[in-house]
């Protein structure tokens, strides 16, 4: 009996002994396994934090080479900058050199063209897009000299005043305003060569594109300009040329016989400046609206112009009513019209300034000096109001 409760005693120590080392075995195992999973964490980390620091030393090893590209091409751009200066003022030499030894028609103009150029090239604080910029009008000018042919009033070497033709680059001939000598420019002897045998054609070119005028010498900052008087009527109207700009000054309400005035003034022009012209109207405040005769001229002469029109400026000089209603006038005849030229109503001179300009040249190929344009306009509403458009010396700055 004794025995029998000795032998339950130790068999029940031994189970409980089994369940312990169970336990602890168990408990082992677990600590081992959560040791392993932080091993492989760690592994899997260190993977992905050297995947990244693979990634960012490719990211700075691509901004360094982006870095020393950018130097390069600053680099470049220096040495550009360096080698663009001496081809524009080579640009220059080789136009001045040109002029110097071409043809003399407008010597004046061009002489004070390529003045105004120089000074812009010995600008140290001018820009090299600005300097391209001038020379690429200057060579655009020279250009369409080629493709024209003008008649002017101008002075010889001797000081005596003729009226010269210029058939493009190839002829330019002159006949003296006393009609008692003719002659030509020879380009070879550098000097100018009567030959009677030259009146016949003088007189055929001249009266075929010359426009009865009388020439007036207006005064810019950029020098002298000449504006020609086609035609006038105190008090009404009168109608001015420039280059192949055409000024109209309406200080009364447009008539049908004023208008078909104008269009024989603008005739001449169509032959001496094929390429098109720009008309500028300047309308005096107060006067009065176009009459129904008036406007259908208008509307005749923008339809048989169409394709020669590039541009028709309408700058109102007043206010109020009267304004709003000669607008609507002018809008009216537009409404009519072909739309192939560009046409623009504006409120004061400076808008004409600021918009004429460029679409001339886009247009014409013929560069507006907007400073020459402001002394042109000036001077055209002067002679025909007996006042200026602004006082004088008022001109706005140009850039």
């Amino acid at each position: 009996m004794t025995r029998s409760r000795s032998n339950q005693a130790l068999a029940a120590l031994a189970s409980r002994t089994i369940v312990a080392i169970g336990v602890i075995g168990m408990g082992s195992a677990a600590v081992a396994q959560d040791a392993a999973t932080r091993y492989a964490q760690m592994l899997a980390g260190a993977d992905i934090t050297a995947r990244y620091n693979v990634t960012i030393e490719q990211r700075l090893k691509s901004q360094q080479d982006e870095m020393a590209s950018l130097e390069q091409q600053i680099a470049g751009i220096d040495a550009t900058a360096a080698e663009v200066m001496p081809m524009l003022q080579k640009m220059f030499d080789q136009l001045a050199q040109f002029v110097a030894g071409d043809v003399p028609f407008l010597a004046k103009e061009r002489e004070t063209r390529i003045g105004r150029l120089r000074d812009t090239m010995a600008q140290v604080d001018a820009v090299p897009g600005e300097k391209y910029r001038r020379l690429l009008e200057a060579y655009t000018i020279e250009m369409e000299y080629g493709r024209t042919m003008d008649s002017y009033r101008d002075t010889l070497s001797d000081g005596r005043e003729a009226e010269f033709v210029r058939l493009g680059r190839i002829t330019l001939m002159y006949r003296t305003v006393d009609g008692e000598e003719t002659g030509y420019w020879d380009n070879q002897k550098k000097a100018w060569v009567v030959s009677p045998e030259y009146r016949r054609a003088i007189d055929r070119v001249i009266s075929t594109v010359s426009v009865p005028a009388h020439v007036k010498e207006v005064k810019s900052s950029a020098g002298s300009v000449q504006l020609v008087c086609l035609d006038s009527e105190p008090g009404k109207f009168a109608f001015f040329g420039w280059q192949n700009v055409l000024v109209s000054v309406w200080l009364a309400a447009g008539t049908g016989p004023a208008v078909e005035r104008l269009g024989k003034a603008t005739q001449p022009y169509e032959k001496l400046h094929p390429r098109g012209v720009s008309n500028i109207h300047l309308v005096k405040g107060g006067a009065g609206l176009p009459t129904a005769e008036a406007r259908a001229g208008f509307v005749g002469l923008m339809e048989r112009y169409s394709a020669w029109f590039a541009c028709i400026a309408v700058s109102l000089l007043g206010r109020g009513f009267w304004a709003s209603a000669l607008q609507g006038a002018v809008t009216g005849m537009r409404m009519l019209a072909p739309r192939s030229f560009e046409m623009r109503i504006h409120d004061d001179i400076e808008g004409v300034l600021e918009w004429l300009p460029d679409e001339h040249l886009r247009r014409t190929g013929v560069f507006l000096d907007k400073d020459e344009l402001y002394a042109v306009l000036n001077q055209a509403f002067l002679e025909a109001a007996g006042e200026p458009i602004l006082i004088p010396g008022s001109s706005p700055k140009r850039s």
